[in-house]
């Protein structure tokens, strides 16, 4: 079924006669996968959420592969921090880092809707601007900087998996071994510490900046850009 006109910023403007908008189709939509995981989204189950018939959401998502790609966009809205022009690349690399991996933490079932290709919108391209506006200062191929960039999202990315997977398990993260294995092998202890601290922020940090440290060797021969007086 054909979907409803977009506006100028790529949003579908108006109301049905049914008085729903895009903009409360995915807020339903979002906040179900919230409470009931990404599985649970579907065309007919975001109308119940509303208390209308399936049919009447048609009117402002063209299919469910569209609603998932508007609902990961509002998501890529709230991973947009806030970096200003100028700023050091290594800073605005880690704003834009921890903004993701809160977000991916607050709706984990985001990263189901990633793995799907959703179609990229205003917010991922915002982001993705952000992104590339870090490496303004240095004259990099553009496949270089992408590069780079993935390497990062990535880690996030796979440091938000395992968070929020250690939060879904009552008894927090796996260990190692059970205490009576540690008391014959004591030497085990401390990677036992380690595996049951790895989803903490204070990891997460030590960890991004292991990969900024990374890159910065790589940019580091970079040749830096010349900027206007």
């Amino acid at each position: 079924m054909a979907s409803a006109a977009r506006n100028g910023n790529g949003a579908r403007a108006g109301r049905g006669a049914t008085g729903l908008s895009e903009d409360a189709v995915v807020a339903a939509a979002i906040a179900l996968a919230d409470r009931d995981g990404f599985e649970a989204v579907s065309i007919r189950r975001v109308a119940a959420e509303l208390g209308t018939g399936h049919m009447n959401l048609y009117t402002h998502v063209a299919s469910k592969d569209d609603l998932v790609s508007l609902m990961f966009d509002v998501l890529m809205g709230e991973a947009c921090a806030p970096t200003e022009p100028g700023m050091p690349w290594r800073d605005a690399l880690a704003e834009l880092s921890r903004s993701f991996r809160a977000t991916i933490v607050a709706h984990p079932w985001a990263a189901d809707a990633l793995a799907l290709q959703p179609a990229m919108r205003r917010n991922a391209a915002r982001r993705a601007m952000l992104l590339l506006q870090a490496f303004d200062e240095f004259e990099l191929p553009g496949a270089e900087v992408w590069e780079l960039i993935s390497i990062v999202d990535e880690y996030v990315l796979g440091h938000a998996i395992r968070t929020t997977t250690a939060q879904r398990r009552t008894g927090g993260l796996e260990t190692l071994a059970t205490d009576a294995e540690l008391d014959r092998h004591p030497e085990l202890r401390v990677l036992a510490q380690s595996r049951r601290g790895r989803a903490s922020i204070e990891r997460f940090e030590a960890g991004l900046a292991t990969v900024l440290d990374g890159i910065e060797q790589r940019v580091a021969r970079a040749p830096r850009r010349s900027r206007a007086a």
